[in-house]
């Protein structure tokens, strides 16, 4: 983690603006760095600035391992989500299709009955 200062310095203001803090004489309007050590307006206070060391080739190489890594899991999620819509869309489809099978075979079931009314009529005359 970097703990760089930033390069642009603190003023100090309590609302008012910067011509009445300058009249007003009581406030300090000069940029500050920790500590109340001035700086100047374009170059930060150095001192408690943190430089972190360069990477090492293992660390490089780990990063882009965990980066793979990573590109890996997402795929393999982007796969099991499609399979899982398609899932959920064929369960959508038989649930249709056994609703519809239910209705045929009542339908199967009323003509069958409507045909062994028809054979007693056919077998009386």
């Amino acid at each position: 983690m970097s703990h760089r200062r930033s390069s642009t310095a603190s003023i100090v203001s309590d609302g008012r603006s910067v011509s009445e803090e300058r009249s007003d004489g009581n406030v300090d309007v000069r940029p500050l760095c920790f500590y109340r050590i001035s700086a100047r307006r374009n170059k930060a206070c150095s001192y408690f600035e943190w430089i972190d060391p360069p990477f090492q080739q293992q660390e490089e190489d780990e990063l882009d391992s965990l980066l793979c890594q990573l590109k890996t899991m997402e795929k393999k999620l982007k796969i099991i989500e499609e399979r899982q819509n398609r899932t959920d869309e064929l369960l959508l489809k038989q649930s249709y299709m056994e609703d519809q099978l239910k209705l045929y075979e009542e339908k199967l079931k009323s003509m069958e009955e409507i045909l062994k009314d028809m054979d007693e009529k056919l077998k009386r005359l």
